[in-house]
């Protein structure tokens, strides 16, 4: 399996609802692909797990990945994918989950690969512009 590394940038760690933009990197093998884009009326956790998703679309075969995030929700979150399957997308006490739009697709996307999380709290996105 390969291994690949993917960088999550977002503009903003603010809870509130607010457009954002995202970037990210895959790194592997010496090779980097990147991508970008925004989201209207969105918050920050919605923003980092859309960019973790679109990154992972960019996959075509099984890997090793580490995604290096400032997302602790989404690491958090990640380890009870399993679990709030089980549960029809609802947390223990029945409660519906919070974005279960995105924690499906996150589990979609990521179950053919074997994933590591990395915590970086400087991973802001930068405008190239």
């Amino acid at each position: 399996m390969q291994k690949v590394d993917i960088y999550i940038y977002t503009s903003s760690k603010a809870p509130q609802v607010s457009t954002g933009k995202y970037r990210y990197k895959l790194t592997c093998s010496g090779h980097e692909l990147e991508g970008q884009g925004q989201q209207e009326t969105t918050t920050a956790h919605r923003l980092a797990m859309v960019c973790a998703i679109e990154a992972l679309k960019r996959m075509n075969r099984p890997a090793l990945i580490t995604i290096h995030t400032a997302c602790r929700y989404m690491i958090n979150g990640h380890g009870m994918l399993g679990q709030w399957r089980e549960n029809a997308w609802h947390k223990r006490a029945g409660k519906p989950l919070k974005n279960a739009d995105l924690w499906q697709e996150l589990y979609e996307q990521t179950k053919q690969h074997a994933i590591k999380w990395e915590y970086c709290p400087n991973l802001l996105a930068q405008d190239k512009e």
